[in-house]
């Protein structure tokens, strides 16, 4: 088992926020309606399984797998 996990509104189905550990929590992109202007893409993660017709359009750090590959 992993050590992955996902919350989700109980009303409307969003993914929520939650704790990566305990100095950081992730935040789902769908979730910001605004003031995301200044965001940017640091990593993509699995790049070696990603589709043959996806492409990767910036410059952020390609791992293979999870992040340390």
């Amino acid at each position: 088992m992993g050590d992955w996990h996902a919350s989700f509104c109980r009303t409307c189905g969003s993914p929520l926020p939650g704790e990566n550990d305990p100095a950081r929590l992730y935040v789902p992109a769908g979730l910001l309606a605004e003031g995301g202007e200044g965001l940017r893409v640091k990593h993509h993660i699995w790049v070696d399984s990603k589709a043959a017709w996806d492409e990767i359009g910036d410059d952020g750090k390609r791992h293979p797998e999870a992040f340390g590959s």
